[in-house]
C-alpha cells in the first residue's frame, strides 16, 4: 500500500509544477505531504515562492489542488510576505486564499505599501486584510499609519487605490481618529487622507 503521508527532512525543497513550469516552491527544515488531503506542512525556516509572492515564516501549511495549483496557504510565527519590491506584510499569522486573492494578517500586523507617487505608506494594527485584486488594505484594532510627516491613529482604516492608476492614494479612517502633521492636528469620527496631492480633511 502506498503511504498517505510523505515526509522529508534536512533542508528540504518541494516544487509543484504545471505544464512543466514551476508554480510553487517550498523550502523548509522539514516537510510533510498528505496525499489524501493534498496538504503540505512545512516546519522550520520556511520559505514559499508563488507567483510574485515570496513568504518567510517559522511554519507553514499549503493546500494544493488536483491541478497542482495553490488553493490556500497559512503562515505562522515571524511571518512575512513580500510582493515584488512594492509591498511587504508582516504578522504573527497569515492566511492567503488564491481564489479570492485575499491575505489576512493577525497579531502585530504591519504593512509597508507603495503609494501613488512612489512614497511609502506604513500601517500597523491588530488585524489587516489585503485584497490583491482590488489593491485595497483594511486595518482594524489600534491602527497607526505613517506617511511622510503624517501620523494618523484610529480604530479602523481602509487604504484605497486611485481609480485611474490603481496605485494606493487614499486612506479613510472611521471611528474616532486623529491625524497629526507637525504642529497641525485634527480629531474626528471620519478622516480622509490623500497622498497625491498630499492633503487630509475631516
Amino acid at each position: 500500500l502506498l503511504k498517505k503521508v510523505i515526509t522529508a527532512s534536512g533542508d528540504s525543497q518541494t516544487t509543484v509544477s504545471t505544464e512543466k513550469k514551476p508554480t510553487l516552491t517550498i523550502n523548509a527544515d522539514e516537510q510533510e505531504y498528505n496525499t489524501k488531503t493534498n496538504i503540505m506542512t512545512a516546519v522550520g525556516k520556511t520559505v514559499i515562492e508563488y507567483d510574485n509572492i515570496k513568504t518567510f515564516s517559522d511554519n507553514a501549511l499549503a493546500k494544493i489542488t488536483t491541478n497542482s495549483e495553490l488553493e490556500y496557504m497559512e503562515l505562522k510565527g515571524n511571518a512575512k510576505i513580500t510582493q515584488g519590491t512594492q509591498n511587504t506584510l508582516m504578522a504573527d499569522k497569515f492566511t492567503y486564499t488564491t481564489a479570492t486573492q485575499i491575505a489576512i494578517s493577525k497579531g502585530h500586523a504591519y504593512t509597508d505599501l507603495t503609494s501613488e507617487n512612489g512614497d511609502r505608506i506604513q500601517v500597523w494594527s491588530d488585524y489587516q486584510q489585503y485584497d490583491r485584486n482590488k489593491n485595497v488594505l483594511m486595518a482594524s484594532g489600534n491602527v497607526r499609519i505613517h506617511y511622510k510627516d503624517y501620523i494618523a491613529i484610529g480604530p479602523k482604516a481602509t487604504v484605497f487605490p486611485d481609480k485611474n492608476t490603481n496605485k494606493l492614494n487614499e486612506v479613510v479612517f472611521t471611528g474616532r481618529a486623529k491625524i497629526t502633521e507637525q504642529a497641525r492636528s485634527i480629531e474626528a469620527d471620519k478622516i480622509v487622507m490623500y497622498m497625491n496631492p498630499k492633503d487630509f480633511y475631516a
